[in-house]
Order: structure tokens, then C-alpha cells, then sequence
């Protein structure tokens, strides 16, 4: 298989279970050669399971209704083809934004991207990341968190924390991930 995708210049990975993604093909002959092309210049895209294994920290579980207790998400190691940036999918949908408050809370150096319904990225190679489709994106981001109690409360008690960023982006709108930054489409 992994040979099937040395002359390829799209992969794209399906839905499913995240986890069951990186653990077949964790540290395999096939990942090694998708990241290969993805060096190589090649697309690689994914749907819902599929895009959150970009991630190098990668969302496994975690109820949405219990996002904002300490200790309800889990991560593991995504396939790392992004560094810093936390995928969340079906966002709006789901109500997942406690999810990725509490991955961005306790990561303030990271960003969390909640991606909707028939909605999508494409994060070009200068970190910029363009909303594409009918839905939104939601951006979450650390970088001015001031407070937070996350290390002095307990599993399963509520967080807080103070000036996480928020940010709705739809159909034409970007975010330059590195200078975190929220940039509106040119005028037509």
C-alpha cells in the first residue's frame, strides 16, 4: 500500500474513529509514505476522523456537555502533519467549543480549529488557514489566557479562565495561525 502512494498528489482520509486512524497506521510504512508526498508538495485532505489525525495533539474523546471539566478530554498523538493547531470536527453541530477551551487551557501555545458542517479549511503553507463551504469555523486561541484554575482543581471539577480568544469565520474569511491574527476576505 504504501507504494501505491509514491507517484499520488492527493491523499484523502476518511471519517470514522480518530483513534483507530493512528493506531493502524501509527508509525507504519503507509504514514511514513503520506508524509513523504505531503513533503513532496502533495494534497492531503480529510473528513471529520480524518482531519482531526492532523493534528500533532489530537482529540479522542470527550463529551461535548462536559468540555469545561477538568479531565473529560482526552488526547494522543496525532499523525503530526500540523504542529500546534488541535483539529476539532463536526464543531457547531455537536457543541463542542468546551472541548477545545479546555485542550487550549491547558496547551495556551496551541490553537484550536472547530470545524462545522459542510464547512473546511485549506491551510496553505505560510499558515494561513481560509474557511471554504456553508458553515463555520471557530477558532480558539490562548495566547492572552491571563487566569485559569486548571491546576489546582481536581479531575471532574469545572474550569476557569480568563481571556481565551474566540473567533467565527465563515465561506472566504482567514486566520494567519503564526501571527495569530483574524484577516477578512479583499473587497470584491
Amino acid at each position: 500500500m504504501a507504494q501505491s502512494l509514491e507517484d499520488v498528489d492527493l491523499i484523502f482520509l476518511t471519517g470514522g474513529d480518530q483513534l483507530r486512524l493512528t493506531t493502524i497506521l501509527g508509525g507504519s510504512k503507509v504514514l511514513q509514505a503520506i508524509q513523504n508526498r505531503l513533503e513532496a508538495g502533495a494534497l492531503i485532505a480529510g473528513t471529520s476522523a480524518g482531519a482531526a489525525v492532523f493534528s500533532d495533539t489530537m482529540i479522542y474523546e470527550g463529551k461535548s456537555e462536559e468540555g469545561l471539566f477538568k479531565g473529560s478530554v482526552l488526547t494522543t498523538s496525532g499523525f503530526g502533519f500540523v504542529e500546534k493547531i488541535i483539529f476539532d470536527t463536526h464543531f457547531m453541530a455537536r457543541g463542542r467549543i468546551g472541548r477545545l477551551i479546555q485542550i487550549i487551557t491547558t496547551n495556551p501555545t496551541c490553537i484550536g480549529v472547530g470545524i462545522g458542517e459542510n464547512t473546511g479549511v485549506i491551510l496553505k503553507g505560510d499558515g494561513v488557514v481560509e474557511v471554504v463551504g456553508t458553515g463555520q469555523v471557530i477558532i480558539v486561541d490562548g495566547c492572552d489566557i491571563g487566569h485559569s484554575n486548571i491546576m489546582n482543581i481536581k479531575p471532574g471539577e469545572p474550569i476557569t479562565v480568563e481571556n481565551v480568544r474566540i473567533h467565527s469565520l465563515v465561506n472566504g474569511y482567514q486566520y494567519n495561525l503564526k501571527k495569530r491574527q483574524f484577516l477578512t476576505p479583499a473587497p470584491k
